[in-house]
């Protein structure tokens, strides 16, 4: 273990041990100091190691971007919500669009603890989704609210999935987030069937309280297969009609814990690809996204992982939509909680930009 990473466990270690003595009073100041102190310590510590990562993977300062065709940013109405991290769906052979509505979003901007700042409201969530089409000029067209935006309990981020032909929506269903000093923060996952309006909502495995971003990956009889995590790779069967859920785990020898991302996206009889994300530090950003492409065989098995990329910018780019349309992958994503922009690449481009030649072939 380096130094900084004892360090970094010390203080952490302290400042637990510090928190239990909250109950009296006289300590505050020296149990904030001490929190300000590892927090100021941490932010420095995980965007050094941010540099070292990313030179390391691109060979300089310069990022990697992937070689999109076109990029363009959807254009949407003056609305009172912020609208950010879209997906979409092809449906009956049509393009359907779905995003988060909401009254708070983070900034690109951080304090000197590292701390992310926020627009909108700092407590008091408000969520919703919304469907809408664009245009030719990428504009947002039959904007439609699809859920209700209200306070929690709500739905945000959801993920589009054909279910049995019809259109579901994945999301993280919060249940309960952090106010005044009791600081828990509960969260499931939820489905909702659109036509039917059915909301089906899923209990932790591992009775956790926070669980998010699981990703459908296909239904088998009954059965619907999600991923669950990266590290450890595990699978989920969730049995539809009794709820009943089975774990397997693909890989445990996992280096990185990737975060959400899109759906995944069949490309041929053997391969399979979805869009992940890592977060990371960045110095005067705060926390931001990273993006991968993440190739898997039929038994989800990880056949090869991309470089770290960007669609356009450093922040918060979260892709949240991946479809294949004839010889294109199709891709939409949130940028800094309050752009959205839609974007392609030829999916052999894509595979000559990933893979090394001498693997095309096999």
């Amino acid at each position: 273990m380096s130094l900084s990473d004892r360090l970094a466990s010390g203080f952490k270690n302290l400042r637990t041990r510090t928190k239990a003595l909250s109950r009296f009073k006289i300590l505050n100041l020296l149990i904030n100091s001490l929190q300000s102190f590892y927090l100021i310590f941490r932010f420095i510590r995980d965007y050094r190691e941010t540099n070292r990562y990313l030179r390391g993977e691109w060979g300089s300062v310069h990022p990697a971007y992937i070689p999109l065709d076109s990029c363009n940013e959807i254009n949407f109405p003056k609305e009172e919500f912020f609208i950010y991290n879209p997906t979409l769906i092809i449906d009956e052979g049509k393009l359907r669009f779905f995003t988060r509505i909401t009254n708070v979003s983070n900034s690109p901007d951080v304090d000197i603890f590292g701390r992310l700042k926020k627009r909108g409201a700092l407590s008091g969530t408000v969520n919703g989704i919304a469907e809408f089409a664009i245009d030719k000029a990428y504009n947002a067209i039959n904007y439609k609210v699809v859920v209700e935006p209200t306070s929690i309990p709500n739905f945000e981020d959801p993920k589009a999935f054909l279910l049995q032909n019809e259109v579901a929506l994945f999301c993280n269903f919060i249940k309960k987030e952090p106010t005044g000093e009791d600081r828990t923060f509960i969260c499931q996952n939820a489905m909702i069937q659109l036509s039917s309006n059915k909301i089906t909502t899923f209990e932790s495995p591992f009775s956790k309280n926070i669980e998010k971003n699981w990703i459908p990956i296909e239904l088998n009889g009954g059965n619907l297969r999600m991923f669950y995590s990266c590290n450890p790779l595990v699978i989920l069967d969730i049995n539809l009609e009794n709820s009943f859920i089975s774990t397997s785990v693909i890989d445990d020898d996992f280096c990185f814990d990737f975060h959400g991302g899109s759906q995944i996206v069949r490309l041929n009889d053997t391969l399979l690809v979805r869009v992940v994300r890592r977060k990371m530090q960045m110095k005067n950003l705060g926390m931001i996204a990273i993006s991968y492409l993440v190739f898997h065989n039929n038994d989800m098995k990880i056949v090869r992982i991309s470089k770290p990329f960007l669609f356009r910018k450093f922040g918060f780019e979260i892709c949240n939509g991946l479809a294949k349309i004839d010889d294109y992958l199709v891709f939409t994503w949130g940028e800094d909680d309050i752009r959205n922009f839609i974007g392609r690449i030829k999916i052999n481009e894509m595979i000559d930009w990933v893979f090394d030649k001498e693997l095309q072939s096999h």
